[in-house]
This record gives C-alpha cells, structure tokens and sequence, in this order.
C-alpha cells in the first residue's frame, strides 16, 4: 500500500470532548475513510508570521504601538525554509515549538515537518501525544490514521495506535479491527512479533479462548523472528482451558462426528456385551431344567432352584472423552505448520540478521547493508509468492528510502508482475516525496512514460530536474531535447538548449557551460543541419576553453562530417589556428580565437591536418599543410612528417579504434591521431552508464547512478564508455560532481 503523503489538516482545539467510550469507534472510521494522500500545507513565510506570539507592552515608548517579541521559533523556520533536507534544524525547530505550549504552532510544525519526511514514525507518536496532552481525542485518532497511511509498514507505529485505541476506548471490535488492518500490513514482517504480542494480551484479557487459539495459529503460518515463543505459548495456554472452547467451528464439528463414531462403539460394544450375559443366563437356566427333568425321570425329587430377581435394565455407561487425548490431536495438527514456518525463518536469518537498521534515518546506510538488501530481494523474488515479495520491498523502501535504485528496482518488479498502473505508483510515491530531489528518479520516471506513449508527462519530468531539483545537469538537459526531437519538434528542442545555455550564461562560472555548448553544436549540426549556429557555438566554447585539445577536434569533427569544399575550408583553418604558436601580445588573444593547446597537442594536430588535407584537399591545400607542419614544428630534433605517416595505415586516417582512444583518454598517454576521434554512439547515456544498471536496466535506460548519500548526486560511470566521452568532449568536472576516477 502507498506511503505517499497524506492530507494535513490543522485541527481545532475542541471546548468539550466527546464521550469517548461512546465516540472512538466511529472516529476511527470517520478519521480512516477521510485519509488521502495529498501535499503537505507549506511553512509560515516572511509574509505568514507564525502570530501567537504574546504583546509585550511593559517597555513600550509612549505614544508608539508594542511591538511583539520575535517567536523562539522565527529564525529556525527561516532554516528550514532555505534547506527543507536539514533535518538537524527540523527537530530543533519542534523542540522549540513544543516548548511554546501552543497546540497551533505545534500543528503546524509537525505538520510541515512529516511532509517532508513522513517515514519518522516516532514524530508522528510524538505528535499523537502533542494532541492529547492538548486534550484534542478527534486529532489524536486524525494524526495516527494520517501516520499509518504515510508509512503502513511501520511495525512500531501501528503498536503506538492500537495502544492508544485500547487506553481510549473499550469497543472490543474497534480494537480487533485496528490490530486486524495492522496486521494486513506488517503481520508478516520477520519483525512483526511486538504487533503479535500485543494482539495476543488484549485477546487475554479482553477475549475468548477461541480468539486466542486462532491467532496464536495464525501466527505458527508466519516465519517470524520468535517463532518458538508463539509455540511454547500455544501448548501452555492448551493445558489451561478445555480444548473445545479453542477449536475453530470446523474442528468442533470433526470432534463431535469423532466422538459420535465412539459413542456408537462404546454403545455397541455395550449392547454386545449385555447380550452375552444376558444369553448366559438363559443357557444356564435351560441346562438347569434339563438336569431337573433328568433327575425326575430317575425318580428323584430335585430340589427347587432359587428364583432370581429379574435384573433391571440398566442404562449402557460411555467412557467420558478423553480430553488430554484431544488435546494432543489439536496440537498435532498446528505443529506441521510451526514446523514448516520454522525451516523458512531459518532461511532468512541469513538476510535478517544483516539488516542493522530497518526504520527511516537520514544517515547513509552501510554499504554492506545496501548490498544485503539487494541480495534480499533477489532471493525473495526467486522464492517468495508475489504479494510476500511486494511486503519485503516496503520493508526496504523504509529503510532505503534515500536510495533511487530501490524504488527504481521497486517500479521495474512491479511493472513486471502487476503493470504499469503499479509500477507508476510506487515511481511517483518517489518522485513527489521520498528522493524528490534525486535527478536520477525524475530522469527515470520520464523514460518510464515515453515508453508507455506519454510524452507529456516525460517532459514534465525533465523539466522539474532542469527547473528546481539539478539546474544545469547536462544528461538531462541532452535527453530533454532529444524527447522533443523525437515528439518532432526541433523547434522546442533547441529551446531546452537555448533556455539552459541562457541559464549557465547568467552565471558568474559555469563548468557546464562548455560541454553544454558542445552538445547543442553536434545537435544544431546533425539534427538541425544549421551549420553556421553550430561554428558560432564552438566558437563561444573554444573561447571559454582554448586549451581543450577535444574542443578543437570537436569544432573540426562537424566540418569532416561532410567533406564540402567549404568544409575543407573551415576545418583546415581551424587547424591552423589549433596548432599556431600563442600571440606574444595579450590583445591579440581577446580579439581572435587563438589556441591554447601545448606544444605536444600543437604537433599533433598539425599531423592531423597534412592527413585531413591529403584525403579531402586539393594540391594547394595540402601543400599549405605541409608547409605549415614544417615551419611550425619541423626542426632538427623534431619527428619528420614522414614518420607520422608511416605510422599509420588508410584506415587509421580515418579515426583511431574506440578502443585506443579509449586508452590514450583514460591513461592521458599522448597521440596524434590523423582524423579527431568519432563520439561515442550515445555520448549523452555512456558518459554516465554505470555497470551496476545493467542488471535493472529497462530496454535504453543506460543511465544509472552509484549509491548516493543525502546530499546532491555523484554521478558514476562506466570507464570504457567516459574515456570515449573524454576522448571526443574533453570531460570536465560537473557542479557538484566530484571528478571520475578515469579523468
């Protein structure tokens, strides 16, 4: 079930409580049917003062209005205000409002608050009883309804209200339908036993037998962490109350057709034997008048036979039922199933035990918890029926809330077993609450809707990342623009572009700027086939960055694209101007684009240009090359240009392999190849491909990302698939992304 958030209200204080005893029931019902998912009402701002905040007039100048003194609170909601993720400020910021003792101010902080991290069930407790001690029995009841549907597979927090429900009400099916709809959630969790526990001592004191009876079996079904004391449980409570009152109606009707089959024996075996006597006798009798009438016949006079009494026909005694007997036969049958539950709790206590942490915390997780989680859910996914495997993925989304890759692993399993109704249930609970500030989720969520025909809401995805969550992030910037290129409109594509190069442009310094630049030059190229604004965007990007040898290739590589005469022209001129030696004067620089390349990449690339001129250029041209190379960098202890082509063969001319570019990128070890290197096949995805998405991968997603903390992404990727990009691009570090280890 959804752990989206829920609708916050701000409920008033009430004159008169109602009768509880009378009421509880009926607002629980009221207060879970009117629980929906909703956004939590925003924080007091410069223009909503909290008020509350008592007049002090004592000190007042005459004649001018008091003043109220600042709110203890005011300066930590500013805090929270800039950083809502600071999770530090939130709870001093309740401490603060708590020590107000104003049940308004409290509301609203809690309430703000839980938007933004519904997973802490201990504030929504904490809440609960800032209600009661405000003696509001309605908010009580409205802030757990509000908490259970936040987090539904929270052990603890469905412990908190039954125990609540019990100390306020003395409806005995309120209470069982309370524990009923906790155990619907969390009644198989491994760690469920504290829910159990307490369902068993309400039914104690408050129950029947067979209520008892029934959960304690319903229970040995589940392989819980304390399995064993639930059996122990079950065979002493058997030896203290007459079975039959804690059979179910089932198995009281096979005891008594059981008992029926005994009675019919017993009664048989009974009739039989009074029969037996009763034939006895009357032999007896006969053989006695036999012997007399011999005897007269003898002329004897036998003597007379005592008359017995006629026996009275004595009603058939039945042995009573043998209750230890049954007893024995209504646990024989309870332990297969103790038996069997008990070899499955062995098989997770693997997993289980692993898991060190398995409620909400803003503080990194382990990565030896991280990866036990993963192991987890492979095996349940192997192992478990469909709805066990659904259980132990909220039991990690609790847990791992922080982490993208859950939720997207979360969405990928059940699109694949429930659809994509479910699928996009679980994505936007993640994108709209848990790691809404998370790039990676939104840039996952758009490809999940392109796929399944809806555009509209992929761009919408891609613009909350470029608006508000990671301005400037360039993967998402390039995949923006290449969803409207394929919606068929390059016009909007090139305003995704235009827009953020606008963006970085308004900044004091950008390091996106660049790259940025690049990618709308290959776009305006390739797709747009406008050449000129393509030169006129390498041109702003070798200004910002003539030292970048892979800006120059790059700037080069569109003029090689096609091989027009004006194409020769242009690209041939920017090798000139590459590999010219840098102007003595400091304003010759701001006037021209100059190179600012090293001697080594100088050379190199003046190499290049003598190849490119020989396969394209006329005579004259690659005469000019020639003549260029040798003036430039041809001197007695130079490399012949000779011995550059020797170097390589026809193919070579027309780019080095992937992998040896690969190499130099990787390495930094120095090359000249003749040709600029070609881009990867889809340098917007592999430059940031991470192996670890592969195994969760939807078909073209080749975008994942490394474990993240808290804080803004680090971005991680595969290091054949960067050194291609560094190769092409000239990698640089991204704001906010440490620099990958193959740069």
């Amino acid at each position: 079930m959804s752990e989206e958030q829920v609708e916050v209200t701000t409920p008033a204080t009430t004159e008169e409580a109602p009768t509880q005893d009378a009421s509880m029931s009926e607002a629980v019902a009221t207060a879970h049917a009117e629980t929906t998912p909703a956004q939590p009402p925003p924080p007091p701002t410069e223009s909503e003062p909290e008020a509350a905040c008592t007049m002090d007039t004592s000190e007042a100048p005459p004649g001018e209005e008091p003043k109220p003194p600042p709110c203890p609170t005011e300066s930590l909601w500013e805090v929270v205000n800039k950083d809502p993720s600071d999770f530090t400020s939130w709870t001093d910021l309740i401490k603060k409002a708590e020590e107000t003792r104003e049940i308004a101010k409290i509301q609203r902080v809690y309430d703000s608050f839980l938007g933004e991290f519904p997973l802490c069930y201990g504030y929504w407790k904490k809440y609960a009883d800032q209600e009661k001690s405000a003696g509001n029995p309605e908010a009580i009841v409205s802030v757990y309804e509000r908490g259970v549907a936040a987090i539904p597979y929270s052990v603890d927090l469905w412990v908190h209200y039954c125990n609540y429900l019990i100390e306020s009400s003395n409806e005995p099916e309120a209470i069982r339908s309370l524990y009923e709809r906790g155990l619907a959630y969390v009644g198989t969790d491994f760690l469920a036993s504290p829910l159990w526990n307490k369902y068993l001592e309400y039914e104690a004191s408050a129950g029947t037998p067979a209520h008892m009876a029934q959960i304690y079996s319903r229970v040995l079904q589940i392989p819980l962490q304390k399995l064993d004391s639930y059996w122990e449980g079950l065979n002493k409570y058997t030896q203290s109350k007459p079975v039959r009152t804690m059979m179910t109606k089932e198995e009281v009707a096979a005891a008594d057709a059981q008992d029926k089959v005994r009675i019919e024996k017993a009664t048989e075996a009974a009739t039989a034997e009074k029969e037996r006597k009763k034939k006895e006798k009357e032999e007896a009798k006969a053989k006695a008048a036999a012997e007399a009438a011999a005897a007269m016949e003898e002329g004897e006079v036998p003597e007379p036979a005592e008359e017995e009494p006629e026996e009275e026909d004595e009603p058939i005694q039945i042995p009573p039922e043998d209750e230890d007997a049954l007893k024995a036969q209504y646990l024989s049958m309870r332990e297969p199933l103790y038996k069997a539950s008990k070899e499955e709790a062995q098989k997770r206590i693997e997993f289980e035990s692993a898991i060190k942490r398995p409620y909400f915390h803003v503080k990194k997780l382990k990565e030896e918890e991280l990866k036990n989680w993963s192991r987890y859910l492979d095996y349940a996914e192997k192992e478990w029926p469909g709805h066990s495997v659904v259980h132990l993925y909220e039991r990690c989304v609790i847990a791992c809330a922080n982490y993208p890759e859950y939720w997207i692993r979360y969405a990928k399993y059940s699109e694949k077993t429930a659809g994509a109704d479910a699928a996009r249930a679980v994505i936007q609970r993640a994108s709209m609450v848990f790691v809404k500030r998370r790039p990676e989720i939104h840039m996952f969520e758009a490809e999940f809707e392109e796929r399944l025909g809806n555009p509209e809401a992929a761009k919408r995805s891609y613009s909350v990342v470029n608006s508000s969550v990671a301005p400037g992030l360039l993967q998402c910037i390039v995949r923006h623009a290449n969803l409207e290129r394929r919606c068929g409109d390059v016009t909007a594509a090139r305003g995704v572009y235009e827009r953020a190069i606008a963006e970085e442009r308004a900044k004091e310094s950008s390091s996106v700027l660049v790259h940025l630049l690049m990618q709308y030059a290959r776009f305006l190229d390739e797709i747009a086939e406008d050449i000129e604004s393509a030169r006129h965007m390498y041109q702003e990007a070798l200004k910002a960055k003539p030292d970048s040898r892979s800006l120059w290739e790059g700037a080069i590589l569109i003029e090689t694209r096609q091989a027009t005469d004006q194409r020769v022209d242009h690209a041939l001129a920017l090798y000139e101007r590459a590999t010219a030696p840098p102007p003595v004067e400091e304003a010759a620089k701001e006037e021209e684009l100059v190179s600012g390349l090293s001697a080594t990449a100088r050379e190199e690339l003046s190499a290049s240009a003598v190849v490119f001129a020989d396969l394209h250029g006329n005579k004259d041209q690659l005469a000019a090359a020639r003549e260029m190379h040798r003036s430039r960098f041809e001197t007695a202890n130079s490399t012949p240009l000779s011995t550059y082509s020797k170097k390589r063969t026809a193919s070579d001319a027309l780019g080095e392999s992937s992998s040896k570019q690969a190499k130099v990128a990787a390495t930094g070890t120095p090359g000249a190849p003749p040709q600029p290197p070609p881009p990867p096949t889809d340098p917007g995805a592999a430059a940031y491909a991470q192996p670890a998405a592969g195994a969760y991968a939807y078909p073209g997603y080749g975008a994942g990302y490394a474990a993240y903390g808290q804080h803004y992404p680090q971005y991680a990727g595969d290091p054949a698939t960067d050194a291609a990009w560094a190769a092409y691009y000239a990698q640089q570090q991204y704001p906010g992304y440490p620099p990958h280890p193959a740069q």
